[in-house]
């Protein structure tokens, strides 16, 4: 299914010469970069695959869902009264 494979084996292109992360002053240029940057490194894979294997384990399957406290679950788009009567 769609749990069984981590991200890094899903991933459809890996840029082999990323650019590495800067330590300029952050501009708009800047933060461009480092978002490219992190996007084609390897340095986020374990944490986004552990997350994965997380949303997994919750039986979560799209996208927005919110958890609180790993208590209580709201998935999709939801009225503000959903999320205060939590």
């Amino acid at each position: 299914g769609e749990c069984s494979t981590p991200w890094s084996a899903r991933r459809a292109c890996h840029a082999s010469s990323a650019p590495r992360l800067s330590t300029a002053k952050p501009t708009s240029s800047h933060r461009h970069h480092n978002v490219l940057a992190a996007l084609a490194s390897d340095d986020f894979l374990a944490a986004v695959d552990a997350d994965i294997a997380e949303a997994c384990s919750l039986g979560i399957t799209g996208v927005p869902f919110y958890l609180f406290g790993h208590t209580h679950g709201v998935s999709g788009a939801q009225t503000p009264d959903t999320f205060t009567a939590l």
